[in-house]
């Protein structure tokens, strides 16, 4: 089964998450120490060693712009040199949000500082379950141009979980904005799950 290991890269810890290719899952992992973001290279290779990855997953923490930011030129150097001490593929991902998604996954409030690592390795876990969900998708944009190539059909995205794959679908196709459905008045299971 395909595996990748997820990198969020910063300057006194790297945070580390597994990840299934097939199954499409994520796992937070460990956090590892770094000075003044250079990791001992030895942990890295140990990770390389047990998890065996086919793929790792370095974050770029990119301006809202797209533009690369300090941080992300030292993040892409940082994989780089993982691709080339070690040899295996390496891909990148804008993880801007990546931190802040993670502390709202973890309910966090304290201070970076205050940290034990798993905030890092949460949102290692981010950039990872990103990846995953940028490669499924990737794929139905594939099936979906092959299925369609000469016809044009009326896509629709149920809000909230479908309305961006639907936009993102007829984006990366060329189709228009999609038509988008709120169902959430329409729900047969308030009573065991609510609004």
């Amino acid at each position: 089964m395909p595996l990748a290991l997820g990198f969020d890269y910063g300057l006194s810890r790297i945070g580390v998450a597994t990840g299934q290719t097939l199954t499409q899952t994520a796992s937070p992992l460990i956090a590892l120490s770094a000075k003044d973001g250079t990791p001992r290279w030895e942990q890295i290779q140990a990770l390389l060693d047990e998890w065996k990855p086919d793929l790792v997953v370095v974050g770029l923490p990119l301006h809202d712009d797209g533009s690369m930011s300090e941080m992300a030129e030292r993040a892409k150097k940082f994989g780089q040199r993982i691709h080339g001490r070690f040899g295996v593929h390496v891909e990148f991902i804008n993880e801007y949000h990546s931190t802040r998604e993670a502390r709202e996954h973890l309910n966090y409030r304290g201070k970076a500082g205050d940290q034990d690592g798993k905030l890092d390795a949460t949102a290692a876990h981010e950039i990872r379950s990103q990846t995953v969900t940028e490669a499924a998708l990737l794929s139905l944009i594939t099936d979906v141009r092959e299925h369609y190539a000469n016809e044009r059909p009326l896509v629709v995205g149920i809000h909230t979980g479908g309305a961006w794959v639907a936009t993102r679908l007829c984006e990366a196709l060329h189709w228009g904005p999609p038509a988008t459905l709120d169902i959430s008045l329409y729900r047969d299971d308030f009573e065991t799950s609510g609004l």
